[in-house]
C-alpha cells in the first residue's frame, strides 16, 4: 500500500502514515476473509517461512524472532538495573499485546472497539486489571487510576 492508502485505511494523517511505513520489527497486513480455514492456512504458511504472526485489532502482524514481550523485557531490565522497585504498567487490547502484558507489574486490558475485553488475554493472565472504556478513553482512565494509586 502507498502512504495515502495506509492513511485512509488506518485513519492516520499523511505524516503518521509515513512513520507507520518505517516499521522495523513487524509488518502489518490484512486478511480479507473471515473464513477460518483460509486464515489458518495463511498463518501456517507464514510459520513455514520461519516467521510468526499475530492479530492486533484490525491488522495482522508478521514478526521474526521478536514480539512486544521481548522488547518490554529488555527495556525493563535496563530500568531494574537502576531501580529494582520500578513498577511497569502495560496496556493492551488485543492478542498481540499478550506477551508484553505478561512482562509488566500491572497488566491492564482495555476494551476492544466492540466494548468487550479480549477473552484470550483474560484467560491467560489471572492478575489482569480490566479497564473501563474503549481505546484511548479506556487507556486514559486506566492510567489515571494507576497514577492516583501510586502518587
Amino acid at each position: 500500500m502507498n502512504v495515502q492508502e495506509i492513511a485512509e485505511l488506518a485513519g492516520l494523517s499523511m505524516a503518521a502514515a509515513r512513520l507507520a511505513m518505517a516499521r522495523e520489527y513487524d509488518e502489518p497486513f490484512l486478511i480479507l476473509t473471515e473464513e477460518k480455514t483460509a486464515i489458518l492456512q495463511i498463518v501456517a504458511r507464514i510459520g513455514d517461512l520461519g516467521l510468526s504472526c499475530s492479530r492486533g485489532g484490525r491488522f495482522w502482524h508478521i514478526l521474526g524472532n521478536n514480539d512486544k514481550g521481548i522488547a518490554c523485557r529488555w527495556l525493563l531490565r535496563k530500568y531494574w538495573e537502576k531501580n529494582e522497585s520500578t513498577i511497569a504498567v502495560g496496556l493492551g487490547d488485543s492478542p498481540n499485546d499478550l506477551a508484553m502484558l505478561r512482562e509488566v507489574t500491572i497488566p491492564i486490558l482495555v476494551k476492544q472497539a466492540d466494548g468487550t475485553h479480549n477473552i484470550q488475554i483474560k484467560e491467560a493472565l489471572p492478575n489482569l486489571v480490566l479497564a473501563e472504556g474503549i481505546g484511548p478513553d479506556g487507556w486514559a482512565s486506566a492510567i489515571q487510576s494507576v497514577l492516583s494509586e501510586f502518587l
